[in-house]
């Protein structure tokens, strides 16, 4: 009989392992709850993001054990996922890794121990089986597998180093240590928070109580969510039709359009997204018949899909392209392949490749990336005979090192003043490619 209590003490922690069934419900309900608050906690410190679930999934181990602590973090992961969703895809190994961390601390937690030096090396011992199982073996590999278009050492070093990953573990293992003795009341630091819920402090039934009501309040919250998730999903499906439409009549204008005029009867065209739809060339370029075949919102995987209305029907003496803001870390897996057809299917027409810009607030996160992009970029433009144009730096405010407030309306997209930059600056490129095109 003893050893069978024993049994049930590792699986279900000391705490639990002696409850009734409505004890039970209480404890994981109160334990699900503050997982999902530790998931809408969030804050960003020098460009790394911190949260609250390493050490929240790890005391929910603690508290309840390895078995009811791994469902409570699962759960809780996907509660907090469907509340505060931001329109990200649901990413289960996240809820996978909080469950084992939980798991981890129930199973070395139940390991008996008198010493204080022991109790702080168990938590030692939660801390890297978190860091080396749940970090890197779970996350990393998973967005690794996902996401990276480097190796894995690389990606590793990047995530854990570069992106801060390590400062959001050691923030967690501190606050672990410094919350788990306060939660024992320091006795010896046996980590055996049972006494905060003794018999003696004769909190059961309000414990019962509080429990349940948490219980029914998740509950309708997870109800709730998924409505409003619904809804929200459909307003979503409403604002993609409504671009598809869009793209749709910008299709079938490039089509009229390309009956109207004759092979290189048009000087040139401007290829790209947002920012060549919003760019007023037939004014900028007055001197030239010109087009503009820019889609807001649009890729490098949308551009490729459109290039034959685009580009190719039309046959202009000089396209313009600037295309890869909206999915700059993938832009390169068909970049090259645009410039291949270009050389394919539009031997005859002169191509001036735009570096990306610069930008600011929220955008400007990505200059750094956007620079390295325009290294590339001008790397490909050699490598294929294409003129190559800087936008970055002629946009840029050295002393900020983003572009200038006055060139931009948001950060990413520009004004009037940003645009007349851009002519300024593209100009002489176009010049010197129609009079390239001319020559016998």
């Amino acid at each position: 009989m003893q050893k069978n209590t024993n049994w049930k003490e590792i699986l279900f922690s000391k705490t639990l392992a002696k409850k009734n069934l409505s004890h039970k419900i209480a404890y994981i309900a109160i334990m699900t709850a503050f997982v999902v608050i530790a998931n809408m906690f969030e804050f960003k410190l020098a460009d790394t993001q911190f949260s609250l679930t390493i050490v929240a999934s790890a005391l929910t181990g603690i508290i309840i054990g390895p078995i009811f602590g791994f469902a409570a973090c699962f759960l809780g992961d996907l509660v907090g996922f469907l509340y505060n969703s931001a329109g990200y895809m649901y990413m289960p190994w996240v809820g996978l890794s909080m469950g084992l961390t939980a798991t981890i601390a129930g199973f070395i937690n139940a390991i008996p121990c008198e010493r204080k030096l022991f109790a702080y090396l168990k938590l030692a011992g939660i801390c890297l089986g978190n860091f080396f199982l749940c970090t890197i073996a779970i996350n990393t590999t998973a967005f690794w597998i996902l996401y990276s278009k480097v190796d894995y050492f690389t990606y590793l070093v990047a995530r854990i180093f570069v992106q801060g990953q390590i400062w959001n573990s050691l923030f967690n293992f501190v606050l672990l240590f410094a919350t788990v003795p306060a939660i024992s009341r320091i006795r010896a630091l046996k980590i055996r928070v049972d006494d905060v819920f003794s018999e003696r402090v004769r909190l059961r039934k309000w414990v019962r109580i509080v429990g349940c009501v948490l219980l029914a309040v998740m509950l309708g919250s997870v109800a709730l969510i998924a409505g409003n998730n619904a809804r929200n999903n459909a307003k979503r499906a409403e604002i993609m039709q409504q671009v598809q439409a869009y793209r749709d009549g910008k299709m079938a204008t490039y089509q009229e359009e390309n009956l109207l005029y004759d092979d290189y009867q048009v000087d040139v065209v401007f290829l790209g997204d947002s920012l060549t739809d919003g760019y007023d060339v037939k004014n900028a370029y007055s001197q030239y018949l010109v087009s503009n075949r820019g889609i807001s919102g649009d890729t490098t995987i949308g551009l490729e899909e459109r290039i034959q209305v685009s580009l190719y029907d039309l046959k202009p003496k000089v396209a313009v392209m600037l295309i890869g803001a909206n999915n700059m870390s993938t832009m390169f897996d068909n970049y090259e392949n645009l410039l291949k057809g270009f050389q394919e299917k539009a031997p005859n027409t002169k191509i001036i490749l735009l570096s990306l810009t610069s930008m600011s607030g929220e955008w400007g996160k990505k200059n750094q990336l956007a620079a390295y992009n325009n290294v590339k970029i001008k790397m490909l433009a050699e490598k294929y005979g294409f003129a190559f144009v800087d936008l970055y730096s002629v946009l840029m405010n050295l002393e900020t090192g983003e572009i200038h407030a006055e060139y931009t309306t948001d950060g990413g997209h520009l004004t009037a003043l940003g645009y007349q930059v851009l002519t300024q600056t593209i100009t002489p490129f176009v010049e010197e490619q129609l009079a390239l095109w001319e020559m016998p």
